[in-house]
């Protein structure tokens, strides 16, 4: 079952203009700009990265095998 998360003001701002509108192939754009996606390439931002931002829960138990290639921190000093 899929979990919504909220996002609060600043992580909002952050995801803002990193995916191209999806009313943009159809022609509509409603929102103007007020629209959290982007409309053409130079309006396109990059997301940012989120890896090593969380815990490990494999590491915390011990069992995970995937080393410094796991996207989640092995310890606070990684986050």
């Amino acid at each position: 079952k899929a979990r919504t998360v909220r996002m609060n003001d600043q992580a909002r701002r952050c995801f803002r203009k990193t995916q191209m509108c999806p009313k943009e192939a159809t022609g509509g754009r409603k929102k103007g700009l007020r629209c959290k996606f982007a409309h053409d390439e130079k309006d396109l931002r990059r997301a940012p990265s989120l890896k090593k931002t969380v815990l490990c829960a494999q590491f915390l138990a011990g069992r995970c095998g995937s080393g410094s290639e796991c996207g989640y921190a092995h310890g606070a000093e990684e986050l």
